[in-house]
């Protein structure tokens, strides 16, 4: 019994190798992972570090993900592993990539002012909704971009 314990303090906690990275970045990969997953890896970090990660999530997503916490029982050592392994493998496999950058509100700014006023209103209305923050943002760089034209 002594020897079993003393090889668990030898290994490390699950989900060590998250640690340092940013929770934005982590938001980014969990979004496309299934709630239950988020649930049990948010349960092995600190809680600063898991509400800094949730808080980045969709807020449906927020929602399902503590509902699964609360809800949580005991899970297999082995399905940990699993989970982690996996998880593991998506972020080297994401962090070893080259990336192109794509997208960003300077981006969406010049393709919202291509489209026609109907369509801008509605879609504005829709972002006001789902991100206030980002549609402000856009505002005022649409702003910026007429008083420049107009110069």
């Amino acid at each position: 019994m002594k020897i079993k314990k003393i090889k668990q303090c030898k290994q490390s906690k699950p989900f060590e190798f998250i640690k340092n990275i940013d929770p934005e970045n982590l938001a980014q990969i969990f979004q496309m992972e299934h709630p239950q997953t988020i649930a049990l890896v948010l349960l092995h970090l600190e809680p600063k570090k898991a509400s800094a990660i949730l808080k980045k999530l969709w807020q449906e997503l927020q929602a399902d993900v503590i509902r699964r916490i609360a809800c949580s029982d005991r899970v297999s050592p082995k399905v940990i592993k699993i989970v982690e392994t996996e998880l593991e493998k998506t972020i080297n496999s994401l962090y070893n990539e080259e990336f192109k950058i794509l997208g960003n509100v300077d981006n969406a700014v010049k393709i919202f002012n291509s489209i026609n006023r109907s369509s801008a209103k509605q879609i504005m209305t829709e972002l006001n909704k789902e991100d206030p923050y980002l549609a402000e943002e856009i505002k005022k760089r649409r702003k910026s971009v007429f008083r420049i034209l107009t110069l």
